[in-house]
């Protein structure tokens, strides 16, 4: 695994963008560190356990070739130019994440897929901003269309007749990276009934006793905005709970073309405001405290390694109270079942995860020294490069509980928090924390924050750790 060192500068968007992701877009697995300066390298290069790792000036544009990222030399001006003229002339035909209803009046989102088309059935206005040229093409398409029309060749007809180059039809809601989309096209009644399936799977699932005809007809009576543009040119506009930003958190379109360089048209009034007031430490002389500092032992390089394994396991979480932020759980009712027990309808135990039990194990043995009685859920906790959590409180009654523990904490990455101030984070700290107090997070940065939460009952790691 390569690790790029690199140095903080003017560039870092277009560097971060060449090197996390390949040419047309799909994320790799190397890691990134920034610093001021390469003299830090040295110690850091032995904690990360990095062979080989390369070093690189912000501005360094790295391109891959023969399954090696190799510096370009290439004219700079126009390294994502290909890159670029493929992403906005690309076909969604289906989404590659799950639909998850915005329950607004009016909502904001992406194009991709036929998750606009699902929400006009949920909001009176939807506004879809997308980048590509094509996609938008495809949304008015399918506005035109008649009843009782046949999907499936519709679909295949619009790429042939668009001479669509680029396209992913997105089957079971995943990512089709490894489809030959070319043998695709030679069966066209295979390729008509692969579509036709897939929409038929999802209108069960999202719209059970309704058709496409029903879906769509409701559709057309809402009022829809479309626009070729950049989402995030229009979220000024709107409140998070009225948006669903998707993956753009992720998306290399963003940071190659510098679209998203801070979170603040993104932030509610009420985080701004108390960011303002709390962006200092503040003594308070409350009977129990808003966080205690723990002396825990935290094997950081260990456990983060294991994540980086692991990583493909985070599911969105909380969507409505940020962006960016995901987890998993190691111990409690399923990997997926990320939030609080009320939650689910159906309750089950609290148990080591089997996905934590076979890609962390040294984490799972090291929390199991803690011999934390009654544990409850224990969950990683990641936010996203520019993601951020906003303003929120977990509980209603004053007391000291949850365990919070950086195992990343990047610099530009700020945790506030009521009646404290911010947290001084740092690889390994370690806080049992009083949730009543409001708090919010705020990733101004472009690396990955992980960091481990622990519930159950706490009190013997206070006692031993203080």
């Amino acid at each position: 695994m390569v690790t790029f060192f690199i140095k903080r500068g003017s560039k870092d968007f277009e560097t971060y963008a060449s090197v996390m992701f390949d040419s047309w877009g799909n994320p790799l697995d190397n890691r990134v560190k920034f610093v001021d300066s390469f003299d830090e390298v040295k110690s850091l290069s032995s904690s990360w356990q990095t062979t080989p790792s390369i070093l690189c000036e912000s501005g360094d544009l790295f391109e891959m070739k023969n399954g090696e990222m190799i510096l370009y030399q290439g004219d700079k001006e126009s390294f994502f130019d290909d890159y670029n003229h493929m992403i906005t002339n690309t076909l969604w035909v289906f989404n590659n994440e799950l639909y998850n209803p915005i329950q607004q009046h009016r909502a904001l989102l992406t194009g991709g897929g036929l998750s606009w088309l699902w929400q006009l059935n949920h909001s009176e206005e939807v506004t879809v901003c997308d980048i590509s040229e094509t996609q938008i093409q495809y949304i008015n398409s399918i506005l035109e269309l008649e009843p009782s029309v046949d999907f499936g060749s519709f679909v295949y007809d619009f790429i042939i007749k668009n001479k669509i180059v680029h396209f992913h039809i997105n089957t079971n809601e995943a990512q089709d990276k490894n489809v030959d989309k070319k043998q695709l096209l030679k069966d066209r009644d295979g390729f008509v009934n692969t579509v036709n399936n897939n929409l038929q799977q999802l209108l069960t699932k999202y719209f059970p006793n309704r058709t496409f005809d029903d879906v769509l007809a409701t559709a057309k009576t809402k009022k829809l905005n479309v626009q070729q543009s950049n989402i995030f040119d229009a979220v000024k506009q709107f409140k998070l709970s009225e948006c669903h930003l998707s993956n753009t958190l992720k998306f290399k379109y963003n940071f190659c073309n510098k679209k998203i360089t801070s979170t603040d048209d993104l932030l509610s009034p009420a985080t701004k405001l108390f960011i303002k007031h709390w962006s200092k430490h503040t003594a308070t002389n409350q009977n129990i405290p808003p966080c205690l500092p723990l002396k825990l032992s935290v094997p950081v390089d260990a456990i983060h390694n294991e994540i980086l394994k692991a990583q493909h396991l985070l599911v969105p979480h909380r969507e409505d109270s940020g962006t960016g932020w995901s987890s998993f759980c190691i111990h409690g009712q399923a990997y997926n079942r990320t939030r609080e027990d009320e939650y689910y309808k159906h309750s089950r135990p609290h148990t080591w995860t089997p996905e934590a039990i076979q890609l962390m194990p040294h984490t799972v043995e090291w929390l199991k020294s803690l011999d934390i009685r009654n544990m409850r859920r224990v969950r990683v906790m990641c936010l996203e490069p520019l993601g951020f959590i906003n303003l929120h409180r977990d509980q209603t009654t004053s007391s000291l509980g949850p365990i919070n523990i950086a195992i990343t904490h990047p610099q530009g990455c700020e945790f506030y928090l009521e009646n404290h101030g911010v947290l001084s984070f740092a690889p390994g700290t370690a806080y049992m924390m009083n949730l009543v107090n409001h708090h919010t997070v705020i990733n101004n940065s472009l690396e990955r924050r992980f960091h481990i939460i622990i519930h159950g009952d706490t009190q013997s790691v206070l006692s031993s750790s203080i």
